[in-house]
């Protein structure tokens, strides 16, 4: 885009007149809505002699250095959508349901998971990471170890059981960013939706997350990320309106109740079936999501994506389009400001790092010399 165009909309999400964002996710190695599919280490290695990190100097460290340059306090969450295929039993990054969308999380007949022997040079492969963008002045708040931990779409993936994380987590990774200078990176797990017991959703959100923090990984778990993704509704699909996942908030609610020092920051919400342009109806399902979100413990809320052309795209591998708060013509380089944006520009400025949200119960009110008394 011309550089005017890029600029409105830096200012419209970090700058004090626009949203002031102050914590972004971005991804480790390529994800369904990269432009192309890489790795940090492309071909095997016994030792990461070739890791780099050169895919991500062209755009996406210089777009994470411009949002830092509005407000250096921003936290920056990364997550790996895959490690590099040789890593893994399919030998490809690549998920294999069935095409994303509707049935992602069904069972395959090839295994997506992580080869055990390379747990210890997968854990590397994280600190080279940090490393790395480290000697680009980036520091990260967070990273998760994997995005949609049990998914298996189309798209870049990797299927991780309960006890594979806890092995990988004790073992190795907890370990190496202890033993690296990395103790201070916020390890989150799970990364996915918040439902337990859905069809195709694996292990479900409370069974996984709570074994995994009852277990010996558990001093390495700094928390839990999740998303707002629901079960198909064959009612919505008809009318082509968002499913709401109105009975998942009790899920965060039992987490921040039962592990009250542990995170639990939502990493992912973005409203697919298409662009929506225009449309109010993701931005009624943000806010509705946030607002239930925050009431039960939640802590930060990241959107994804935060910028995608008119079409819902772009994409390299599957016709998974989405919406996006902020849109762009690429044919006139028009930006299109969707309902979605008003929301968090609201939401962003209202609620700011460090503030917390007081419980209060209207018990009595007691009036003296026309002043009033509360007791809460």
């Amino acid at each position: 885009m011309p550089s005017d165009k890029q600029q409105e909309i830096y200012d419209a999400y970090y700058d004090e007149s626009g949203a002031e964002y102050s914590i972004v996710r971005t991804h480790i190695g390529s994800c369904d809505f990269s432009v192309g599919e890489y790795s940090y280490a492309p071909t095997e290695t016994s030792d990461l002699s070739n890791f780099t990190i050169d895919p991500d100097k062209d755009d996406i460290i210089p777009a994470i250095k411009k949002a830092l340059s509005y407000n250096g306090d921003i936290k920056i969450f990364a997550a790996p959508w895959a490690p590099p295929g040789w890593m893994k039993y399919s030998g490809i990054r690549y998920g294999n349901g069935d095409g994303g969308g509707i049935n992602a999380g069904s069972v395959s007949t090839t295994p997506n998971h992580m080869l055990p022997e390379y747990y210890p040079l997968y854990a590397k492969y994280f600190v080279e990471y940090l490393k790395a963008y480290k000697k680009e002045g980036i520091v990260f708040y967070s990273i998760s170890l994997q995005n949609e931990a049990q998914n298996n779409p189309d798209w870049e993936a990797c299927y991780w059981t309960i006890d594979s994380t806890i092995d990988f987590i004790t073992n190795h990774l907890g370990p190496n960013l202890n033993a690296k200078g990395f103790q201070d990176v916020k390890l989150l797990v799970w990364d996915w939706d918040k439902q337990e017991g859905a069809i195709g959703k694996g292990n479900g959100f409370i069974t996984f997350n709570e074994t995994l923090l009852q277990s010996s990984a558990a001093d390495y778990i700094d928390g839990i990320a999740f998303h707002w993704y629901g079960p198909l509704d064959i009612a919505d699909e008809i009318v082509k309106r968002p499913t709401w996942a109105v009975d998942d908030f009790r899920n965060v609610a039992y987490f921040h109740q039962n592990h009250p020092t542990k995170l639990l920051i939502a990493t992912e919400g973005c409203q697919e079936k298409g662009p929506w342009l225009n449309s109010v109806e993701p931005a009624k399902r943000y806010v509705f999501d946030m607002i239930n979100d925050f009431k039960v413990g939640t802590t930060g809320w990241i959107d994804w994506n935060m910028v995608l052309n008119t079409s819902g795209g772009p994409l390299h591998r599957e016709t998974n389009y989405c919406h996006a708060p902020i849109m762009v013509d690429t044919n006139t380089n028009d930006i299109i400001y969707n309902p979605a944006y008003y929301v968090f520009k609201h939401m962003s400025k209202t609620i700011r790092p460090n503030e917390v949200r007081i419980k209060t119960e209207n018990t009595s009110r007691t009036y003296i010399k026309g002043d009033v008394t509360n007791s809460f």
